[in-house]
Formats: C-alpha cells, sequence, structure tokens
C-alpha cells in the first residue's frame, strides 16, 4: 500500500512539472505585429435571430472600416451600410496581432457588437475577414465581413 502511495505523489509532482515546463502564459511579442492601421472597403452579411418584435431574416451590406493600431491594441470603426437605410458607425476597442484581431464596443441604446478574425496581407494589402455578433434587446445578429485595404479618395 506504502508503495502505491509513494508512486501516486511521485506521479502528481511530475505531472505538476511537465506543466509548468509545457503549458506557459504567452507574452506579448517583442516585435510589434505588422501594422493594420488604414482604410478598408468590402461587404458584409447578417442573420436576425429574433427575440421580440423584430422581423427576421438575412442581408447583405456593405462595409467600410477604419483601423488604428497602437502596438497590440486596435480602434476599429466599423461602417455598416445597408441598403435602403443610414449608414451605422460602430466605435470598437480590440487587440490585434498573430495574423488576429478581435474588438468589441458598446454602439447604442443597448446594442453591442463582438467581432474577431483575421488580419492577412502585405502592408497596404491588408485585409480583415471577420465573425461576430450584434447584441440588442430585441434581436440578436450573426455578422460576417470581409473588407479589404483601400485607397480612399479624399
Amino acid at each position: 500500500m506504502r508503495n502505491r502511495i509513494t508512486l501516486a505523489v511521485v506521479s502528481l509532482a511530475a505531472a505538476g512539472a511537465l506543466s509548468a515546463a509545457f503549458i506557459q502564459p504567452r507574452a506579448e511579442a517583442a516585435v510589434p505585429p505588422a501594422d493594420v492601421s488604414g482604410s478598408y472597403l468590402g461587404k458584409g452579411s447578417s442573420k436576425n435571430n429574433v427575440i421580440v418584435d423584430e422581423e427576421p431574416g438575412r442581408g447583405g451590406f456593405a462595409v467600410g472600416a477604419f483601423a488604428s493600431q497602437e502596438g497590440n491594441d486596435l480602434f476599429l470603426t466599423l461602417i455598416i451600410s445597408p441598403p435602403g437605410e443610414e449608414p451605422q458607425f460602430w466605435e470598437l476597442y480590440g487587440r490585434v496581432g498573430n495574423g488576429n484581431f478581435w474588438a468589441e464596443g458598446d454602439v447604442g441604446d443597448g446594442e453591442r457588437v463582438v467581432v474577431s478574425g483575421t488580419a492577412k496581407g502585405a502592408p497596404g494589402k491588408i485585409a480583415l475577414k471577420g465573425d461576430g455578433v450584434f447584441l440588442a434587446p430585441t434581436h440578436v445578429s450573426d455578422l460576417k465581413f470581409n473588407v479589404k485595404q483601400s485607397q480612399l479618395v479624399e
């Protein structure tokens, strides 16, 4: 019986040492990620999941974006332009690195947006492809968007 208890204690100690050696929290990258700052244009789509007093449905829309990056911090403005409606401006804050990004924010009237996705491409030709969720008191919308860096005409 004594040998079994010793073996169990040694096994637990070894497992702890292995997990300490292999499972380390990721530190900030020593080299900042590629800068995704710039303007973007593209397309998006949504699917409304009704909770109360809303029409279910799907739809497509134009998407514009302005990104500003400082280190790993990301400030992202998404401009959602559904056909026949006024554009919506969503000011979001998040993080970017290792080819990925996320951003979230309150967009008014109890509504919130959370997006995440990939940031790929050479500087000046970066594409942001993401999924997200728009949360409102009456419904939840699943979002998808794909935008490419562009030079806006002033």
